[in-house]
């Protein structure tokens, strides 16, 4: 269904015209491999960077290709995701058009006015992202969050296709990502799951923030916890992203940003005779050691074989856990009757993978976010995911 207008959404919902239609308009024809995707973009952090202007950008303001993406109304600012979203997007689209060319992109963030008052903008990205989302219109109150009710807006007010594949990204930093609202993150996620909408998110996490300690050891939690007690259930009521992604059958994956500023947790006599980048390359790497043990991946694994242990085998369901070696296990499980298990093991080895994944972009200061653009394109074009016990 097109946006509708009642008295229990604010002005955002109004504002939605003709574009929702023209973003999602039912095809008769549609194939099962058409595929819609909606992009949720926290702007809650973003800064505002240009003057309130009435023109449209033009001649050397315009961005490299002549395309003029948005107009600044009054009272509004053009102002540029943060390099890693965009490169990060910028692959996701490139790997989703290279894959099918029956593919639907839509934009949607927030606006916030002088009086508080917040706005959801609809953005169509047949033309691509460099193009179209490279700026985004903000009002002089800057951007919001991307909240539960802002994926509700997508879920539910977006006219989505009977006969494809769909899915929502929500893209922003913990703070704004998934923040409660007039429901529940457990209540969206199972919204979208009757709708046949898969959720994926992927979160930001500032290397170059005192934030990231409890940020990657929150991530770990529950690698910690299924290693204290497997018999344990991860997949409760999520409170998380990664648990409402997981409830979804979608993804989740963490874009690092790189420059660590941090000069770590422990005190350390001061060399005179190193350069400033040596001490803060020796305090990164005490720091990702520490938080390797905090989190309990450096416990988490079994015996590597290219890189996965008997766990990830039976995640995916190529073996079952008579056929596996206990060497081929983490310690905290050998002994242990797996078979009734799977379904804590399946979402283990995901906490593990996102987990393993952040430390080693600290850790190797590597910004990774085309690559997450990759594996969020390759999760999205794949069917939805389901629990061992629900397969």
């Amino acid at each position: 269904m097109p946006a509708e207008n009642d008295a229990g959404y604010n002005s955002s919902v109004r504002a939605w015209t003709l574009a929702a239609w023209l973003i999602f308009l039912p095809i008769s024809s549609a194939q099962a491999e058409d595929l819609e995707v909606a992009v949720v973009l926290d702007t809650s952090q973003m800064q505002l960077q240009r003057p309130a202007t009435s023109k449209a950008l033009s001649g050397a303001n315009a961005p490299s290709g002549g395309f003029i993406p948005l107009t600044a109304g009054p009272g509004s600012s053009l102002v540029e995701a943060s390099p890693e979203v965009r490169r990060a997007l910028q692959s996701f689209e490139a790997s989703l058009r290279k894959a099918s060319e029956s593919t639907s992109l839509a934009l949607l963030y927030c606006r916030r006015a002088a009086d508080g008052s917040e706005q959801t903008q609809l953005q169509d990205l047949s033309r691509g992202w460099r193009e179209l989302g490279a700026r985004l219109e903000l009002g002089q109150g800057g951007g919001c969050p991307a909240t539960v009710d802002r994926v509700l807006e997508a879920v539910e007010r977006l006219h989505w296709s009977a006969h494809s594949r769909k899915r929502i990204l929500v893209i922003g930093r913990r703070a704004g990502l998934f923040t409660p609202g007039r429901t529940t993150l457990e209540d969206v996620a199972h919204r979208a799951e009757q709708r046949g909408i898969v959720l994926h998110a992927a979160e930001l996490v500032d290397a170059g923030d005192w934030s990231f300690e409890s940020e990657i050891a929150d991530l770990g939690a529950d690698v910690r916890a299924f290693l204290e007690k497997p018999s344990l259930p991860l997949g409760r009521v999520p409170t998380l992203p990664r648990h409402a992604t997981l409830l979804s059958g979608g993804s989740f994956e963490v874009i690092v940003v790189p420059g660590y500023r941090s000069i770590g947790w422990w005190p350390r006599a001061f060399d005179q005779g190193a350069s400033k980048e040596v001490r803060r390359r020796r305090s990164l790497a005490a720091d990702v050691q520490h938080l390797r043990k905090r989190t309990g991946v450096a416990v988490a694994f079994g015996a590597l074989s290219e890189g996965r242990d008997g766990l990830d085998a039976l995640a995916e369901g190529s073996r079952r856990p008579s056929e596996l070696s206990p060497a081929s296990l983490p310690e905290a499980v050998r002994g242990q009757a797996l078979e009734p298990l799977l379904d804590a093991i399946w979402d283990f080895v995901d906490a593990r993978r996102v987990t393993a994944s952040a430390l080693n972009d600290l850790e190797n200061e590597v910004d990774g976010s085309a690559a997450v653009g990759e594996r969020l394109a390759a999760a999205v074009r794949g069917p939805r995911r389901l629990p061992p016990s629900r397969r």
